[in-house]
């Protein structure tokens, strides 16, 4: 099952949910040409397949200030002509297969990928699947010039604070005070985050 599912759906809000464990597909599915939906501030870790599986000709879709981490294969994943879709201020850390996967380049057209964190800890294993291109840690800059895409976005850990020492209850994915990835966002309209911490 997934965590939560739209197929068909037009203009709906994904906010402020956590999502994990005993899911045996994606946390969050948006299919079946759903369009302009916004999924933001959602923390989504350890599901069985996507963190966040934008699908099926799904066009202009909004997705901001989501953390995937843990979940079985992709962080955040695109595909089959999804266009127009929107992708800013994420955290995709350690997802066991890529951390970001435009599947198709059906899916490329009008797609906006920026100010994202993007993570895998084995630096030389492919963390990004681009329409058939692949790339690391170690070739992060390449992909940014090969694609034009996520120019304001940074490959580095995004230093979770981790209280429990496991990566597995909601408070430990509050940024610790060195993170990078505080305050490199853009404005998106955003005020808060799930924490009801203050963001760009």
């Amino acid at each position: 099952y997934t965590g939560i599912q739209l197929s068909g759906t037009t203009n709906s809000v994904i906010r402020n949910n956590i999502v994990s464990n005993g899911n045996n597909d994606s946390g969050i599915n948006v299919k079946a040409s759903s369009n302009n939906n916004v999924i933001s501030n959602n923390i989504i870790f350890s599901n069985a397949q996507h963190g966040i599986d934008i699908s099926t000709s799904s066009l202009n879709n909004s997705l901001y200030h989501n953390t995937t981490y843990n979940n079985g294969e992709q962080g955040i994943n695109i595909e089959t002509t999804s266009t127009g879709n929107v992708v800013k201020n994420n955290i995709m850390a350690n997802n066991l297969a890529y951390q970001l996967s435009i599947f198709d380049s059906g899916s490329t057209t009008g797609l906006v990928l920026d100010n994202n964190l993007i993570y895998f800890n084995v630096p030389t294993t492919n963390m990004i699947r681009f329409a058939g291109s692949f790339y690391s840690m170690n070739n992060f800059s390449t992909y940014q010039s090969d694609k034009n895409q996520d120019l304001n976005s940074i490959a580095t850990s995004p230093q979770f604070s981790n209280t429990s020492g496991n990566l597995n209850l909601v408070g430990d994915f509050k940024l610790s005070k060195d993170s990078p990835a505080i305050n490199a966002g853009a404005s998106v309209g955003e005020t808060s985050d799930f924490l009801s911490t203050a963001v760009p």
